[in-house]
């Protein structure tokens, strides 16, 4: 785990936001969200890296997706309207 971790923490110096064109659907700014609801959403990294299931994002202004942090324990879907969380 602490190599994925790594390779994670790696991308994010490089590219920093997960938004590579348009979402199929759009976030509502302040939640947060794991990547599988991510992918489900329609976004995509840069060629070459992928969204882990087991990360939390965060909405921020403009559909842009900042990264919160990696869940160890995994990352649990809140619903509609609700922000995602690390399971503890």
């Amino acid at each position: 785990m602490l190599k994925n971790t790594s390779v994670f923490i790696a991308a994010l110096a490089v590219f920093g936001t997960v938004v590579q064109g348009q979402p199929q659907r759009t976030c509502k700014e302040g939640l947060d969200y794991c990547g599988a609801a991510l992918k489900n959403m329609g976004y995509r990294l840069p060629p070459g890296l992928h969204v882990n299931n087991n990360q939390l994002w965060r909405c921020v202004a403009g559909n842009e997706m900042h990264p919160r942090a990696g869940c160890l324990k995994g990352c649990i879907g809140a619903g509609i309207g609700k922000s995602d969380y690390c399971r503890k």
